[in-house]
């Protein structure tokens, strides 16, 4: 797990990101300066501004699509999973308003 780190092409703010990342657009945080995340050793460089796409972050929807199954699916995800389920199941039955569990020791401590 390698960082590489570099120079803001338009501030000079040091930048750093995980080396999986590189060849990536990214921006900086201070001056909002678009780049292409170089390899280790190389400074960025801008991108021009029809390089530049609005929208949603593109690790947003990897996130989204490929790593939440991929959480959900591990064994620690299915034991969260599976609380979840239990717990919302558990809500409905019990918060059902014509659904009605009849617990005969709960009666007979209600009468004494």
């Amino acid at each position: 797990m390698a960082t590489v780190e570099f120079k803001c092409p338009q501030c000079g703010q040091i930048c750093g990101f995980h080396d999986r990342y590189v060849g990536r657009r990214a921006r900086c945080t201070q001056c909002n300066t678009h780049f292409l995340i170089p390899p280790a050793g190389q400074s960025a460089k801008a991108l021009k501004p029809e390089y530049i796409q609005e929208g949603p972050w593109s690790g947003y929807w990897q996130a989204l699509l490929q790593q939440t199954p991929r959480a959900l699916l591990n064994p620690a995800g299915m034991v969260a999973l599976g609380a979840m389920t239990a717990l919302s199941l558990l809500r409905f039955f019990i918060g059902h308003p014509f659904f009605v569990i009849y617990l005969p020791f709960i009666t007979e401590v209600l009468q004494n």
